[in-house]
């Protein structure tokens, strides 16, 4: 059965893959990067091959999303998997079932501060980000593989509240700040709801040495030293902090903050 590590893009979701790959798979060893294989960003190229699936075919793509979940749960394991796309039905097809999936962590970032960390991760103007996040119809377009359209994010605000407001599955819903804040009793609960969903091991000890391996500080270090096959225009693991927009232009955040205030407050994101 599938786990979903759900998100709108730049809210953290890789940090949360980097701890969870290190805390079940890495052995209590050093975290390397390769652990990220075995959380793998939904869809696949590689099964999409498997399947004979048109990736360039986004209609093909959207009537395949649960067929291909069910070929992942062929192997009878827990599979947790990343996505950016919307919990979302398109021309009835859903973007995933309880047949196929368990449960899922839905982490949250302020959208000031996506908006800067996604304006730099693509190389876009701030303009530009704003749009995009305020789009019910964009799509994610994968660069190494011609016309891959492989997410749908709808806004912002859509994003979250497909996943958190869904009647299907149980979703843990966790703030990007208070991760950083409050790194181990936000790790903690996450795993005490893995644990109850699916019988992961909760170990304190695992969880303090995960979180030592996977601080922002090693993550950039290690993307400094041996690259990073996600990064985009600059460094991934950039600052790992928020309150990045307080200097942005007013107008801007008030744009912003007029799309997405309602839910902003519901958030505590004053």
């Amino acid at each position: 059965m599938i786990i979903w590590l759900a998100s709108y893009p730049k809210s953290g979701n890789t940090w949360v893959r980097s701890f969870l790959s290190h805390y079940i798979y890495g052995n209590n060893k050093a975290f390397e990067f390769k652990l990220l294989d075995n959380i793998k960003k939904f869809p696949d190229i590689n099964i999409l091959n498997d399947l004979k699936i048109n990736y360039e075919n986004t209609n093909e793509l959207i009537e395949n999303w649960t067929s291909i979940q069910d070929y992942i749960n062929l192997n009878n394991k827990l599979n947790f998997l990343k996505t950016h796309n919307a919990f979302c039905t398109i021309n009835g097809n859903p973007f995933t079932n309880s047949s196929n999936t368990l449960a899922a962590i839905y982490i949250v970032r302020d959208p000031r501060d996506v908006l800067v960390s996604f304006s730099n991760h693509f190389g876009l103007d701030l303009k530009r980000t704003l749009e995009i996040m305020k789009s019910e119809e964009f799509w994610e377009t994968e660069d190494k593989f011609n016309n891959f359209r492989s997410s749908l994010f709808g806004s912002w605000k859509t994003n979250y509240k497909s996943w958190v407001s869904n009647k299907t599955l149980d979703t843990f819903v966790i703030r990007y700040e208070d991760l950083i804040s409050n790194p181990f009793e936000s790790f903690s609960k996450m795993i005490d709801f893995l644990k109850n969903k699916s019988g992961l091991r909760y170990d304190e000890k695992s969880i303090s040495f995960s979180l030592k391996e996977t601080n922002f500080r090693n993550l950039s270090d290690l993307e400094k030293k041996n690259g990073f096959n996600e990064a985009s225009k600059t460094l991934f693991f950039r600052k790992g902090s928020f309150k990045q927009w307080a200097n942005l232009d007013k107008k801007l955040i008030s744009n912003l903050e007029e799309n997405f205030g309602d839910l902003m407050n519901d958030l505590n994101y004053n």
